[in-house]
């Protein structure tokens, strides 16, 4: 062995090759694809191209380790070059005709992420979904909204919950839009600035299921963007899954007392028997931190000059385990949601003795009065300060009491009046503006919400659809040049 190649294995080969499991089925999608088109063209000889056909159609059915992916080959490139050679001899060395080791890593790479986002965009729809069960089932439970997690308004879980929904919504458009960009093909790329040999670049692209080629080959070498792309999408979209989680992690203690999570995902205390640790918050709150991490660390290795492998070497493994973990990250959370039991009692409990009506009061003022809303706020303020220093509720005489010495006069509200203006149900159902809390609005963004997340869903399947289709006509393609070969030779 060469002086320094085994710390080279070690330290990069090793890497690369620790991402054969990712890639292995892909690679063999990509080879076949190419090799029928060398055949198309009459590039190769017959004999090779099906020798060759014959080998990857085995490895479609068999798992990675059949190729005896090993560092000391060289990266998983090299460990299948060395694999076809051992099975068919020199008729191996045909595979390399017009197509550098990248592109062939580059179309497996594009294969595997393109079905990743299809399945997180699924996950994000069903997810949606299950917001929306929640909030309708939960779009009169009223509850005090926090901010700064200080009792500020009164609002219902159901409106609450179907917060989440558009930040998922959102990134899953992100992903739908850089599905595009994924789905391109860089197949005939050649070296750098084209191939002598494959001039048709959408032929054998179709064939893998690509949209379309990408238009400058350079281009289609070196390009990072869309997969950068999805990758924030979907780590902003465990973001969303983290702010929820870390929400549901305070509603589900014994202070709050709100919700409770599913048995299922729960963990108890081996040493407190009294303990229900909510350890499916806890995976999402991780998740969240790594997904930001790995996000940094892309972000950071595509900073390099262009045409540099340092971006794809870290990449064809980082970013689909990312991705996966996004994946599972978001059917937990979808998990959380559709198993969440609510305590309506405690959420509305949870509103006495906090005025989280003040604000609804003091607009009242400004209307009936005619007065600024400063100093209807002040107002309101000074009369909640001398109901707190008695732990009494807000009654008429402290609103006249603080307008005095606010605007100088008294500012007189009937026991009826003031009762509904502290009813949390009706001012949370007087909040009748679109995406307000009031049943209304809140039935209508969950119907519309639900519709989108179905249409989601339904692309997603329709365009998985259309990938499987095409790679089995790819491996039946692949299968009637060998039959055509053995019948043939048949006398």
């Amino acid at each position: 062995m060469l002086d320094g190649a085994e710390e080279l294995a070690k330290a990069g080969y090793a890497w690369e090759i620790a991402d054969a499991p990712i890639l292995h089925r892909a690679l063999n999608l990509a080879d076949l694809a190419h090799v029928l088109e060398l055949l198309r063209i009459k590039a190769i000889p017959e004999h090779a191209g099906h020798a060759l056909i014959g080998e990857l159609l085995h490895l479609a059915d068999s798992p990675d380790d059949t190729v005896r992916y090993d560092p000391e080959f060289g990266e998983m490139y090299s460990s299948r070059e060395r694999y076809f050679a051992g099975r068919i001899g020199d008729d191996a060395g045909w595979l390399h005709a017009g197509r550098t080791r990248r592109e062939a890593m580059r179309i497996a790479y594009r294969i595997v992420v393109r079905r990743q986002v299809l399945t997180l965009v699924t996950a994000a729809a069903d997810l949606v979904e299950h917001l929306c069960i929640q909030g309708r089932a939960h779009i009169d439970t009223v509850m005090p909204d926090y901010t700064y997690l200080q009792p500020a308004q009164p609002t219902t879980f159901g409106h609450y919950i179907l917060s989440f929904a558009d930040p998922v919504l959102r990134d899953a458009g992100r992903l739908v839009r850089e599905f595009a960009d994924i789905n391109a093909s860089p197949v005939g790329s050649g070296a750098a600035s084209g191939s002598a040999l494959l001039s048709d670049r959408e032929g054998p692209g179709h064939d893998l299921g690509f949209d379309g080629p990408i238009h400058h080959v350079r281009d289609a070498m070196w390009q990072s963007d869309p997969f950068t792309h999805a990758l924030l999408a979907a780590t902003t979209l465990v973001i969303a899954h983290d702010k929820l989680a870390e929400d549901l992690e305070i509603f589900t203690s014994r202070e709050f007392g709100f919700v409770t999570l599913g048995d299922g995902l729960v963990r108890p205390s081996v040493l407190m028997p009294q303990k229900r640790n909510p350890y499916a918050l806890t995976v999402i709150r991780g998740v969240a931190g790594i997904m930001i991490g790995r996000s940094t660390g892309q972000l950071t290795v595509t900073k390099s000059p262009s045409a540099r492998s340092d971006l794809y070497i870290y990449a064809y493994g980082e970013v689909p385990r990312s991705l996966d973990l996004a994946i599972r990250a978001t059917e937990l959370t979808s998990a959380v949601v559709r198993t969440l039991s609510v305590d309506a009692g405690a959420m509305k409990a949870a509103l006495e003795e906090t005025f989280t009506e003040a604000a609804d009061i003091a607009t009242f003022l400004m209307q009936r009065f005619h007065i600024d809303y400063r100093s209807a706020h002040s107002i309101v303020a000074a009369a909640v300060d001398y109901a707190r220093a008695d732990a009494r509720p807000l009654s008429p005489q402290d609103i006249s009491r603080s307008a005095q010495s606010v605007v100088g006069r008294s500012l007189d509200l009937t026991d009826d009046e003031l009762a509904k203006l502290t009813d949390p149900v009706q001012v949370a159902a007087s909040h009748d503006g679109l995406g307000g809390s009031a049943r209304t609005p809140m039935l209508a963004f969950a119907d519309d919400r639900t519709t989108q997340a179905i249409e989601l869903r339904d692309w997603a399947g329709r365009t998985r659809d259309t990938l499987d289709l095409g790679e089995a006509d790819l491996l039946r393609r692949a299968r009637a040049a060998i039959d055509h070969e053995e019948a043939t030779e048949t006398p």
